[in-house]
């Protein structure tokens, strides 16, 4: 990594910390406590939190600022020329989660509306992809997701420390000729690694995590399923994420992009609130910060049914560093 590299990487960690030291300042009125309900809704969105930033639209984004042109069709899952070929191809492979791309994404995510007190519940993302090379038919993606959690406690303070931690890995068959499909799936992990038992289970759990992209022309969709299990069966949650981006290529909003994205979580466990829906629509651009190719890009997303006592709406924001072979 040059000295420019690691310059930027400094800078994205500050900007983020600092967005999320900013969190404090969302304080409950004193005087004013929470109901109970915001203890089991806040823990619900911890629990969450690492799920939340496996959204395959806003986790990879574009790298527009790459020269050059296309030099052929984007290879989603098998690197090939779009992982150090055109600007094209680099902005496809960034919006494809199982991409043979290595890739910094931080993001922030904000929860709106909590309780009748509209307080607001800060989580943070780190959240290093690494492809690693199996074989010559065989890639595989590995992500570790860590949470970073400002959050409501259920009276006038406030808990803040680290969430459960999820492990993704997704298996990807290298096709032998380029392919405007590929899929991936394998082993997810969650681990204990909550500070507080309000910011998450403290459990092991473990399950399955498969995902398929469709790249053509601007297009890049596609959608992710995620379900765990938890030790002593305390959740289990599952996830459904689609995600569709448009890549503008000509035109004033050249090196720009439009996304839509939404992320369907449930856990099985429970009898009352088992779902928690967003569906939000999202837009991104690539720059260069001191040299560095990263992102900057936004997304506002409703929740569709808000369960009793959590967030009516969430904005996202996130900065990726992007590292092309």
């Amino acid at each position: 990594m040059t000295k420019s590299s690691l310059l930027a990487l400094l800078a994205l960690v500050a900007v983020t910390s600092r967005c999320q030291a900013q969190t404090t300042f969302f304080q409950p009125t004193a005087g004013l406590h929470a109901p109970a309900e915001y203890a089991s809704a806040t823990i619900g969105l911890s629990e969450s939190a690492s799920v939340l930033g496996t959204n395959p639209s806003s986790v990879f984004w574009t790298m527009q600022d790459q020269a050059g042109d296309a030099t052929g069709p984007a290879q989603p899952g098998g690197g090939g020329s779009g992982a150090s070929g055109g600007g094209a191809d680099a902005v496809k492979q960034s919006q494809n989660p199982i991409a043979s791309l290595v890739s910094l994404p931080v993001q922030s995510n904000w929860n709106f509306g909590i309780g009748p007190d509209e307080l607001t519940q800060y989580t943070g993302l780190l959240q290093p992809v690494i492809p690693l090379t199996v074989n010559k038919r065989l890639n595989l993606i590995t992500r570790p997701i860590l949470p970073l959690i400002n959050s409501p406690d259920g009276s006038i303070g406030r808990n803040h420390g680290l969430g459960d931690m999820q492990w993704q890995n997704f298996f990807v068959p290298v096709p032998e000729t380029p392919s405007k499909l590929t899929w991936g799936i394998g082993p997810s992990f969650i681990l204990p690694t909550a500070s507080n038992p309000e910011l998450g289970r403290q459990v092991w759990g473990v399950g399955v995590s498969g995902v398929a992209v469709y790249a053509n022309g601007p297009v890049v969709a596609g959608m992710l399923v995620n379900q765990n299990w938890t030790e002593t069966n305390a959740s289990q949650p599952f996830l459904l994420q689609p995600f569709f981006n448009y890549n503008f290529e000509n035109g004033i909003l050249k090196k720009c992009f439009f996304s839509v994205s939404g992320e369907f979580q449930a856990d099985w466990n429970k009898d009352t609130d088992q779902w928690n829906n967003l569906l939000g629509v999202g837009i991104g651009r690539g720059v260069k910060i001191m040299g560095q190719p990263m992102s900057i890009s936004t997304r506002f997303a409703p929740y569709l049914d808000p369960i009793e006592g959590g967030p009516k709406w969430q904005f996202r924001f996130s900065l990726t560093a992007l590292f092309p072979k």
